[in-house]
């Protein structure tokens, strides 16, 4: 879209757009203008790539009629050939848009910027309008930020609380209303922590007072293990007969007890042995699936030895843990080791936040 240098409307929009890019109010934080102006040496932007940001190119991609119309602008300058643009006046040295900025609530939601803009225009000047918007809707929320160039037409709009026809908002300082979000935060961060330290205290003392269940014949009880045996070389000998989930065993002991995932392997690995007299340390073992009385004894001891590692904290240690030799540890759910509650726990996502600052072509 072309216009004429005569179109005195379109010419005060444009100058008005290029004014907000590089405005107090959106240059000093937005990332790209100020890293296209870093590549030139005297800080110049060309016209052109602003032309290629949708709101000006709306209005005009001349650049000789968007050079004219910024004739005369205060806060822009031209170069010399009218087609690069930068800032009149060096950045400020201190930050003071918080100060210069108020946060109303409670605008209908089909405002659009343009309304709440000239709502304030007799307040001062207005170097910024933030409509804040949902996240994932993108629906404004009928919450807005204003910036003014100046802190005493902040001051007069939070003491006069002007209110549009048939609206009722609601004003505060812009730092207030940081200040406000940021307890929130903090607020929802510690009731979020304490829901997991309850959650988990509860599922501690919930697994600390429950026996563990097992199924009944996945343990066989190797005898007889000579000097010089490992762990992992006792599973090792059993492993071909099915998946071991834990080996009992220490060395220098000489018996040991493989827990298999299921009672038909364990009865394999007992069958398996008469077959082949496996050896161990030079010592032929002797094996057998405990039962009955044997069996239980043995799944109590692990009961005991669990509720002892949780008594000092969990890690490792103990005979019946992950972390020493009895069990699997909390959280396993094979057949025949089933102990703890097993899977993740969820977590409480907080989706709240305050959005970015809008884009300068938003």
């Amino acid at each position: 879209m072309t216009t004429t240098t005569g179109d005195s409307n379109v010419a005060a929009a444009i100058k008005k757009q290029i004014e907000f890019y590089f405005g107090d109010g959106n240059f000093p934080n937005d990332k790209h203008l100020r890293g296209q102006a870093s590549l030139d040496p005297n800080g110049y932007i060309s016209l052109a790539h602003l032309c290629t940001f949708n709101k000006l190119k709306a209005m005009s991609t001349d650049l000789g009629v968007i050079a004219s119309a910024l004739e005369g602008s205060e806060v822009v300058e031209l170069s010399e050939d009218k087609k690069n643009v930068r800032r009149s006046k060096p950045l400020p040295e201190t930050d003071t848009s918080t100060q210069r900025s108020i946060y109303t609530k409670g605008w209908p939601l089909t405002t659009v910027l343009e309304e709440v803009e000239k709502f304030y225009e007799p307040f001062g000047k207005v170097l910024l309008v933030r409509m804040r918007k949902n996240k994932l809707t993108l629906a404004f929320k009928g919450t807005a930020i204003i910036e003014f160039d100046n802190e005493e037409s902040a001051k007069k709009v939070l003491a006069e609380k002007p209110q549009p026809k048939d609206v009722a908002l609601e004003y505060s300082p812009k730092e207030a209303w940081l200040q406000e979000k940021q307890e929130q935060k903090k607020a929802a961060t510690e009731k979020r922590d304490a829901r997991k330290k309850d959650k988990k205290a509860d599922a501690e003392e919930e697994e600390e007072e429950k026996p563990i269940q097992r199924v009944s014949g996945c343990i066989v009880k190797v005898s007889n293990i000579g000097a010089g045996v490992d762990r992992h070389a006792v599973q090792a000998a059993f492993d071909k007969f099915g998946k071991v989930g834990y080996t009992d065993f220490q060395t220098g002991d000489t018996t040991a007890y493989v827990r298999f995932y299921e009672p038909e392997n364990a009865k394999a690995a007992v069958e398996g042995h008469q077959k082949e007299k496996i050896s161990l340390g030079g010592n032929e073992v002797e094996t057998a699936t405990l039962a009955g009385d044997e069996e239980q004894t043995y799944f109590n001891k692990m009961d005991e030895d669990r509720k002892r590692q949780a008594a000092r904290g969990g890690g490792r240690g103990g005979r019946g843990s992950r972390g020493g030799r009895g069990m699997r540890g909390r959280g396993s759910r094979g057949r025949g080791m089933r102990g703890g509650r097993g899977g993740k726990r969820s977590r409480d996502d907080d989706a709240g936040g305050d959005e970015k600052r809008q884009k300068s072509d938003e």
